[in-house]
């Protein structure tokens, strides 16, 4: 397994309509070191290895298809938070004022709610059960046809959603408490955590949750506990292949890897905070940050 991320600049990329990038000077040096637009990037995804998905500021949509990077059009200057699909042509992607968009596998279309808060999260289980996160304390849910709020024990920020079936479902807030989703309501599943980001896990039995000061806590069925690790700083994504390879992102270029044994902190490969991870089917690994960042890492990187 690759024990460090690399970043990876693709000389291949297309980008469609590529914005300018800015050097930051009153100079007129053309920066282009990297093709695609410097914004923040919140969140990527894919269906498979050849097709991720990463959203983020102004509304921009990347999409990695085969050797190629494309700038979608969204039809938003709204900052998109997140995006899942059920397939390389039902995909969705969520972010502030309540925006909600669906990929259709020709272009993105808006779809409509009553909820005009910012959005955070998007976990599903198909095109007809996808359900999302908010922080103004919101979990929507999707049936195919409509987006409905859910009620909810208690109003929290959320930040993250993630569920192994229907009727097992988990979302994370800003204040600590973890919710619980049985198929039929939500309830208080854990509270009185530090503040937490992210939630993602690879059976019911073995879930992980990401927050401030290095927080990572794991569910084992029973019980959430903390995993001692050197990092103090915030950790806003997680996601791995297995109990004995797991990776987290967080603020200042963080990386952490378990081996199964222990967290250990990566070299850094960049500065900017690290927002999400996603690894496809091949083990390559996505991951999302701040000022135009996309580390890319595939097990057939130069070590």
């Amino acid at each position: 397994m690759v024990q460090h991320i690399l970043l990876t600049f693709l000389a291949s990329l297309l980008i469609l309509s590529c914005t300018d990038l800015d050097t930051g000077t009153d100079s007129d040096v053309n920066v282009s070191d990297f093709p695609w637009p410097r914004e923040s990037y919140e969140a990527v995804w894919g269906s498979s290895a050849g097709n991720v998905f990463v959203v983020g500021t102004d509304g921009t949509i990347l999409n990695f298809i085969g050797d190629d990077w494309g700038k979608m059009s969204s039809g938003t200057k709204q900052t998109l938070t997140g995006v899942w699909g059920a397939s390389g042509v039902q995909v969705f992607a969520i972010g502030m004022g309540g925006t909600i968009l669906f990929y259709n596998g020709f272009f993105w279309d808006f779809m409509e709610t009553t909820i005009n808060t910012n959005l955070t999260d998007i976990w599903g289980f198909g095109a007809r059960e996808v359900y999302i996160t908010g922080s103004a304390g919101h979990i929507l849910r999707f049936d195919g046809v409509f987006w409905e709020p859910m009620e909810l024990p208690v109003e929290l920020s959320l930040t993250s959603i993630w569920g192994s079936s229907p009727n097992n479902i988990y979302a994370v807030s800003s204040e600590g408490t973890i919710l619980y989703f049985d198929g039929t309501e939500w309830s208080v599943d854990s509270d009185g955590n530090p503040a937490l980001f992210s939630i993602w896990g690879l059976s019911p039995d073995a879930i992980y949750a990401t927050g401030t000061g290095g927080t990572i806590l794991r569910y084992d069925g029973e019980n959430w506990k903390p995993m001692q690790n050197n990092e103090r700083k915030g950790l806003y994504g997680i996601w791995g292949t297995s109990e004995n390879n797991l990776y987290a992102v967080g603020i200042e270029g963080t990386i952490l890897q378990f081996d199964g044994t222990r967290w250990e902190t990566l070299p850094f490969s960049t500065e900017e905070n690290l927002s999400d991870i996603w690894i496809s089917d091949r083990n390559e690994i996505y991951i999302t940050g701040t000022f135009g960042t996309i580390l890319i890492d595939s097990p057939d990187s130069e070590n």
